[in-house]
């Protein structure tokens, strides 16, 4: 069975449930239908209101665009900066140097890291540097637009 974009099949005969199901993400929000197909007449019925509803959905809606995507926090998130985080790296003579890491993204899928010592500027000033590099590198990139939002449905 071909793969479509957004849309899987559910055919649960312990509940009796035979349909296509369209989810979407849009910003943190997921938006879900089904499309039965005792409903549209069908399994093919089914799909092809699932698939029209799929394109006008993505058609309607913003996508995510690349800074966006950047910047949402994620659960393990400590430094409370998406993309800055602190690391201990131990020298060749054994010591433990902290530094600030800064995770700049150039393009879609390519990043560059940048580190900073909070030896040498701070603990606050190495995350402040950190955090304005990570910042300039989201500017740099603009309104890149994810490219699983650029594929053809």
């Amino acid at each position: 069975m071909k793969r479509y974009r957004n849309i899987r099949r559910i055919d649960d005969a312990s509940r009796r449930t035979y349909a296509w199901l369209v989810q979407v993400e849009r910003r943190n929000h997921i938006i879900t239908k089904m499309f039965s197909d005792s409903k549209y007449g069908g399994k093919r019925k089914a799909l092809v209101a699932a698939r029209t509803y799929r394109d006008e959905l993505v058609a309607t809606v913003p996508a995510l665009n690349f800074v966006d995507y950047c910047e949402k926090k994620r659960p393990n998130n400590r430094s409370g900066v998406t993309g800055v985080s602190r690391h201990l790296v131990r020298q060749r003579s054994g010591r433990l140097i902290p530094y600030w890491y800064a995770r700049c993204p150039t393009g879609i899928g390519k990043t560059r890291l940048v580190k900073y010592s909070a030896s040498k500027h701070g603990e606050r000033g190495a995350f402040e540097l950190a955090h304005a590099a990570r910042s300039s590198a989201l500017r740099a990139i603009g309104d890149l637009v994810l490219f699983w939002e650029c594929e053809k449905k």
